[in-house]
């Protein structure tokens, strides 16, 4: 499997039907699409942490995989994120008083 493969090698072994495990990140975009199908699928633990989900479609074998660290890593990297626009609006906030301060002769 290979993460880096070239899309157009991929498209030209599609074409001469020869089959290719890949290995990909699957975009948002694709998940959408894909939901109707994988809701009603049940997720199996492949392993301690690690739970996946054959989708099986016309010509396509997709494996979606999660990880509990992963999506503990998600939401802490949303959180920290969601904890720095709170801080920057409050420092905007500060400034934009002390600006006003400053105009009223209120600071130097």
């Amino acid at each position: 499997m290979d993460r880096c493969i070239s899309i157009k090698e991929v498209f030209a072994d599609r074409q001469a039907g020869a089959p290719r495990l890949l290995s990909v990140d699957t975009p948002k975009a694709r998940l959408t699409e894909l939901e109707r199908d994988l809701i009603p699928l049940p997720w199996v633990s492949v392993h301690q942490g690690v739970n996946g989900n054959l989708l099986q479609q016309a010509s396509e074998r997709s494996l979606f995989v999660e990880s509990r660290d992963r999506i503990h890593k998600k939401r802490t990297v949303c959180w920290r994120l969601m904890k720095l626009v709170k801080q920057l609006n409050q420092f905007e906030l500060m400034r934009l008083k002390l600006g006003t301060a400053k105009r009223r002769g209120w600071a130097t």
